[in-house]
């Protein structure tokens, strides 16, 4: 793939003197490229790090022609970190305006599930473009494993500390060669830190390695950060990332399988430890993981809300609160107090439009398994040929309905028609994740699997395992046919 941003300034001397002036933050960037993989309809190039202003990440989509070209121009970009989304890797980028860039992207076959593409790069500054990746031999792009029984600190924050200078020292090299600007130099050394930061508390947020066995001075670096550097929030890529992890796994006590008392610790945490902007946003984060895992007593966050709307410095963060509180508060109103009221409401829909209930579904299995997905969701299409494995397996004593989330139903008519898949058994959710069924579940990402007993109107399994994890999705449904009672 290339891709070329124009200034439409042809002296070199002239670019030199206008790299950091006001002047160039005005000009647009022109794209122009080609990809020879057919995984990627459009490119899009999305602004990293939470804008302090509380607008949305500002995302530009460029369109791929099929014979893999694309062409573009960018308007009001902001100098920054910016993100190409490739499926689950990606590339974190540094865009300056007036930038001219040529881009070639060829799919890697390194990867069994994920589509990554590797970046070569023609323009005034490169390393812009390729620097993080280049950082990926340092820190890897899979973290280790660790066991509880057998973590040394010592030594895993010595090979931290070994990847965090090779890191550095590379951008340093870059830096002297003037193959990075000043910018990009303030940004990338903030974005590096972050990554160190993120590494060094990984074993404690995935393995919930206990804390108390590394020393005090573990933590040492993070506990001198505020992470209150507004140009870095606003900029960088996961510039609060750790400060949360933080936050959550080192500061707070708490067991998260209580999950409501570890939230509201956390948020307690956040308010006392932090300060500035990062204190506001780590506390309407955790407001934020409160609704999203109580969907049925608003008197759970009284006396957080509470707190946070006398205490909270940002506008923008008061007002976005606000509005999922009422939201939330909608949608409490609208998710079913049982299964049993759930299986009354008419709120699916077949092809020609008509509204079923799961009770007026016409089912005539003892079980029931529904894949919910989307046409947009790449990982669920990933699970197709196992699910279709299971769906000929078990055809005799289980029905395999298809749910969709698609919020626009164009999109999910014509996923159904290019992939001939059978109307009689794909139904659309109305109104997709704002939907009673998605509510009751706590569908907050798919693929989901449900499994229903369905004569008897029972919730067997609300969270399957994947199908493509064949032997434990047949352990589960093993399971449940050995057990069942006619």
């Amino acid at each position: 793939m290339r891709i070329f941003f124009r200034i439409g300034i042809s002296t070199v001397v002239l670019m030199q003197l206008l790299v950091s002036s006001p002047y160039l933050y005005g000009q647009p960037v022109i794209i122009s490229g080609t990809i020879n993989s057919k995984d990627l309809d459009v490119i899009k190039i999305v602004q990293a790090g939470t804008p302090i202003n509380g607008l949305h990440s500002k995302t530009y989509t460029l369109r791929v022609s099929p014979d893999g070209s694309f062409s573009g121009k960018l308007f009001n970009v902001k100098l920054g970190m910016y993100k190409i989304p490739d499926a689950f890797v990606g590339h974190t980028i540094f865009v300056t305006p007036g930038d001219s860039v040529q881009i070639d992207m060829e799919k890697s076959s390194q990867y069994k599930f994920e589509i990554f593409n590797r970046l070569r790069v023609k323009t005034r500054y490169p390393v812009h473009y390729l620097f993080f990746d280049s950082c990926l031999s340092f820190f890897g792009q899979t973290k280790p494993q660790f066991s509880k029984t057998a973590f040394d600190s010592k030594c895993y924050k010595e090979e931290c500390i070994e990847k965090y200078s090779k890191a550095l020292a590379l951008l340093n090299h870059y830096y002297e060669l003037k193959q990075v600007s000043d910018s990009f130099l303030k940004y990338a050394q903030i974005e590096l830190k972050t990554n160190y930061f993120n590494w060094l508390l990984f074993p404690f947020a995935k393995y919930k390695i206990d804390k108390n066995t590394s020393e005090k001075s573990y933590f040492k670096d993070i506990d001198t950060s505020s992470f209150d550097d507004i140009n870095a929030f606003e900029k960088t890529e996961n510039y609060l990332l750790p400060a949360s992890l933080y936050n959550n796994f080192i500061l707070n006590d708490i067991d998260e399988s209580d999950r409501a008392t570890w939230l509201n610790s956390s948020f307690n945490t956040a308010s006392t430890h932090f300060r500035g902007i990062a204190r506001d946003r780590l506390m309407a984060w955790e407001i934020e993981e409160m609704i999203t895992f109580n969907s049925h007593d608003s008197s759970l966050l009284e006396r957080e809300l509470s707190f946070f709307f006398k205490e909270c410095k940002t506008p923008y963060l008061m007002n976005e609160i606000n509005v999922k509180v009422g939201a939330w508060a909608e949608k409490i109103r609208n998710t079913p107090a049982s299964f049993e009221e759930l299986l009354g409401k008419e709120i699916y829909s077949n092809v020609q439009g008509k509204l079923f209930s799961l009770n007026s579904l016409s089912v005539n299995k003892h079980w029931l398994l529904i894949d919910c997905w989307a046409s947009w969701c790449k990982p669920c299409k990933e699970q197709d040929p196992f699910w279709t494995y299971f769906e000929q397996l078990y055809h005799d004593s289980i029905a395999f309905l298809n749910f969709s989330v698609d919020e626009k139903r164009v999109d999910w008519e014509n996923d159904i028609r290019k992939y001939r898949k059978n109307p009689l058994v794909n139904y659309i959710l109305m109104g997709g994740n704002e939907n009673p069924f998605s509510y009751f579940f706590r569908i907050h990402s798919i693929p989901r699997y449900i499994l229903l007993d369905f004569r008897k109107k029972k919730i067997i399994n609300a969270d399957m395992p994947f199908p493509s994890n064949k032997e434990q999705f047949t352990e589960a449904v093993e399971k449940v046919l050995v057990k069942r009672e006619f």
